[in-house]
């Protein structure tokens, strides 16, 4: 009999049960009918604005001090070990920290509230709305201090403490009278040190700090090591296009550089040593004029930077991973890595043209063609850019450009292009390993049972061809060709069968040819079976194919007369029916390189 668990929890108010209980309750704690924010509920629905993570919200404040002409930007960290037994080391304060024009005492209170800026809506930088110290603050923590002066003048702060302002508001029936007003100061002793062992004359002349105090949002970046490493590559990431102009600090470590495109000799991963490069192809520009439904007329700039990286660039000579190139490869995987004024805000997955054809499935082979597409502020609305500066939402009118100027077609050669990159690849990894064919092995092994058994014309025609080619090299040479035959004769009947690998566009997926005593069987890389099944498989597979062809192959030079010519038809018309039908799949289940696809298991 089964048995019902009961909980000792009570059970949650629903309906009108939870009405009641909250309106005695906002009652007991002074909450006026004229107030139009439960101020309490309202903070910390704010501080949940949607950042993905303490990366992002440090962004919109890197975004300020860039804003007010920086030219070296710290990010700065304290830590603490809790008094709780076992607990782990964490961040106690994070202070970003810039050498910019600085604000005026009158200015920092107006700063620290949401649409508190001078720049409202101006489209020449990285600010636009002013929301981004506010939100991007409390995102991270309940309590942070601005500190800020000018050239000439001194340091000033004020301070925000959503605890106290929500008590505040209780006590006042919802009202909030917090009186803002920047107080004359000193920095904090961690601070004063920084900048004197970071900064020319041991001060900040001017500048901006921001100080977060237990920070309490941090999530998975709580342990040190991991916040500075992290931030490292999301600031080199994000600010690539600023640098060596601006440059940035992560406590006492240089941030260096990283170019998902892998095409600026100073980023991360441009040279790693194993002699591939990624390779830059013409970058284009689209001049856009479009007018919205409210009349206003946008026009701009959308700039495309186009990279190409070969199969092997993200292995070492040794055949390993190079985890600072692969790394950064996966996670811009994507159709389009979105920049603003220079500035990454977003990677676009997949497209989204008017015509499916068009539009494409990225996978994990994709990783080595990217596309930056770097638009003008004064377009955002078309990009659908957020107030925090994370996502863009690209509009119809802009995929119809895009289509309008080839970017689908441009897509799909960059894919063709590293398609016959990879096969060339391929070709020659099999080619070093051709001494030790397990297929061509085994079919000699299997002639002591099923011994090669030409008709005589066919016997013939594959000796004449022997010559021929004795012919030619002698004449290339200078040897005799009688020499060069008897050469190439022995060579022959020491490797009864071998493999080949031919580029030859419309031709069946597989041939096979008497080359004197030998049986060549040649694998055409030009059509999908060998990039959609051949490739598909480890080493075992590839030889059972390889063998399965042989066999039928074999069958083939063995057949004469109408026999024969059924083979030879036939292999046209079951090329094109296996294209057609691996056309279909392709569509249905994407095909995955499988070198990436390793690595991608591997990370």
């Amino acid at each position: 009999m089964a048995t019902t668990l009961k909980s000792n929890q009570a059970k949650p108010l629903r309906g009108i049960e939870r009405q009641k209980a909250f309106l005695e309750n906002a009652k007991k704690n002074g909450l006026s009918d004229d107030s139009f924010f439960v101020i309490d509920k309202v903070m910390e629905s704010m501080r949940d604005n949607g950042y993905r993570d303490i990366r992002k919200a440090i962004n919109d404040l890197i975004d300020n001090a860039e804003q007010a002409g920086a030219k070296r930007i710290s990010v700065v960290t304290t830590t603490e070990k809790p008094a709780e037994k076992g607990a782990k080391e964490r961040i106690s304060n994070i202070a970003i920290v810039d050498d910019g024009h600085g604000m005026f005492p009158e200015m920092l209170p107006i700063a620290v509230k949401w649409g508190g800026t001078d720049r409202h809506d101006q489209r020449d930088g990285l600010g636009r709305f002013g929301f981004g110290l506010p939100t991007a603050s409390i995102s991270v923590t309940k309590v942070y201090e601005v500190y800020s002066k000018v050239k000439g003048g001194e340091w000033h702060k004020i301070r925000i403490d959503l605890t106290e302002i929500a008590a505040i508001a209780v006590s006042n029936g919802g009202h909030i009278s917090y009186p803002l007003k920047a107080v004359k100061t000193d920095l904090p002793p961690f601070l004063k040190t920084y900048v004197k062992d970071h900064w020319k004359k041991n001060d900040l002349e001017q500048g901006t700090i921001v100080l977060l105090i237990q920070p309490d949002r941090i999530r998975r970046f709580s342990h040190p090591p991991t916040f500075q490493l992290k931030m490292l590559q999301n600031i080199g990431l994000t600010y690539r296009h600023y640098m060596p102009d601006v440059s940035f600090m992560v406590n006492d470590k240089k941030v260096e550089m990283v170019d998902p495109l892998f095409l600026n000799p100073i980023s991360l991963g441009y040279d790693a040593s194993n002699g591939v490069f990624a390779e830059s192809i013409d970058e284009m520009n689209i001049r856009v004029k479009n007018t919205l439904v409210s009349g206003r007329t946008l026009e701009g700039n959308v700039r495309f930077r186009f990279s190409i990286m070969p199969p092997w660039f993200q292995r070492d000579k040794e055949g390993g991973l190079i985890n600072s190139r692969w790394k950064t490869m996966k996670e811009n995987n994507g159709y389009f890595i979105v920049t603003r004024s220079g500035r990454q805000i977003d990677v676009v997955k997949e497209p989204y043209y008017q015509s499916d054809d068009d539009n494409i499935t990225i996978v994990n082979y994709d990783a080595n063609w990217a596309i930056e597409l770097d638009f003008d502020p004064s377009l955002d609305e078309l990009f659908g850019i957020t107030t925090n500066k994370q996502q863009v939402e690209i509009d119809t009118y802009l995929w119809d450009l895009f289509k309008d100027h080839d970017l689908p077609a441009t897509v799909n050669s960059l894919r063709k292009k590293l398609q016959k990159m990879r096969v060339a690849a391929k070709i020659v990894d099999e080619e070093k390993n051709e001494d030790s064919r397990d297929s061509e092995q085994i079919m000699t092994a299997a002639e002591k049972f099923d011994k090669l058994d030409l008709p005589q014309e066919k016997e013939e025609a594959g000796e004449q061809k022997l010559v021929k080619e004795a012919q030619e090299v002698a004449k290339k040479e200078k040897r005799e060709v009688q020499e060069v035959t008897e050469s190439l004769h022995s060579e022959a009947e020491k490797k009864k069968y071998k493999v080949e690998f031919t580029d030859l566009p419309g031709a069946p997926f597989y041939e096979v040819e008497i080359w004197g005593p030998q049986l060549r069987l040649k694998i055409n890389t030009a059509h999908r079976f060998y990039t959609d099944v051949y490739l598909q498989q480890e080493n075992r597979g590839k030889t059972a194919i390889e063998l399965l062809l042989f066999v039928i192959g074999k069958c083939e030079c063995q057949s004469d007369g109408d026999k024969s010519m059924f083979y030879g038809s036939e292999r046209y018309e079951w090329s094109r029916q296996l294209d057609l039908r691996l056309r279909l799949l392709d569509k249905k289940d994407p095909v995955l390189d499988k070198q990436s696809d390793d690595e991608e298991r591997k990370n």
